[in-house]
């Protein structure tokens, strides 16, 4: 039955989901998968309050969902919170990998990488995977040698996601069809920010129509990371005004697109 929730909420259906877990299940009293699945689709809903109460419930019963709660308070942005929780959840657990992550990318969000960096090494020590948090870690310190080492070391424990980073960090060193591959790839293994940079290259490379199929069928599944280089892409072939609308829209969640849409409208009298 979990499984059947799970996929109703990778399908879009989550409040149908939350509906059939709470006819199937008592998450306090049945086992702690429901009860992590159940806060998992109560944060997609915003019901950040009721998620909070029912893993505190969950805590005093003594299931282990300290790193179910940081994750709840993240949403909230209750970071000191959240983190007391993933540390809390590594004292209960102390081979917890995700736990230290959370906690390291909060650090560095908070602008401590340098005490990200224990956390982060303990979290690869224990999962070659969690390089790939690691090389954020390096990044922030600015050692880009190491978030390389690191980002390679991850992708050869199976973490084709990072391939992302790798790309970015290689840049114009990497054959471009590496590119194209690495990205693939890291898009197969769920990266979301795969798609995007994908069509970027494509637009780099002067295949407009490969880009603009590209990030159509992406669009189509909702994944508006590709809006930006969409636009660009649908510049490439000429097509302005819908460049324009797109690049409109892409300023919303990145103002570094504004001098695309004052040059597009700036030309806009010869569309």
């Amino acid at each position: 039955m979990l499984q059947q929730v799970r996929e109703m909420a990778n399908d879009g259906e989550v409040r149908e989901a939350l509906v059939l877990l709470d006819q199937s299940h008592d998450p306090i009293v049945n086992n702690v998968e429901a009860t992590r699945l159940r806060a998992e689709l109560l944060v997609a809903l915003d019901q950040l309050d009721e998620a909070e109460s029912m893993l505190e419930r969950a805590i005093k019963q003594g299931q282990d969902v300290h790193l179910d709660m940081g994750l709840v308070y993240e949403a909230m942005g209750e970071f000191d919170k959240a983190m007391a929780s993933y540390r809390a959840a590594i004292t209960q657990n102390a081979r917890n990998v995700d736990a230290r992550v959370n906690w390291g990318l909060l650090l560095i969000q908070d602008g401590k990488a340098r005490e990200a960096v224990v956390l982060l090494q303990e979290a690869a020590d224990l999962d070659k995977k969690a390089q790939w948090q690691l090389a954020d870690c390096f990044l922030a310190l600015g050692e880009d040698a190491d978030a390389l080492k690191a980002l390679e070391g991850a992708v050869r424990a199976g973490e084709d996601r990072a391939l992302v980073d790798l790309v970015e960090l290689q840049g114009d060193s990497l054959p471009t069809n590496m590119q194209l591959e690495y990205l693939a790839r890291a898009e197969k293994a769920g990266s979301r920010v795969a798609r995007s940079d994908l069509i970027a290259v494509l637009v780099d490379l002067g295949r407009f129509e490969e880009a603009v199929a590209s990030g159509l069928s992406a669009m189509d599944m909702g994944d508006e990371l590709v809006v930006g280089p969409l636009a660009a892409a649908f510049e490439g072939i000429g097509d302005f005004q819908r460049a324009l609308v797109l690049y409109e829209q892409a300023v919303q969640g990145n103002e570094a697109y504004e001098e695309d849409v004052a040059r597009l409208r700036g030309a806009s009298e010869g569309f």
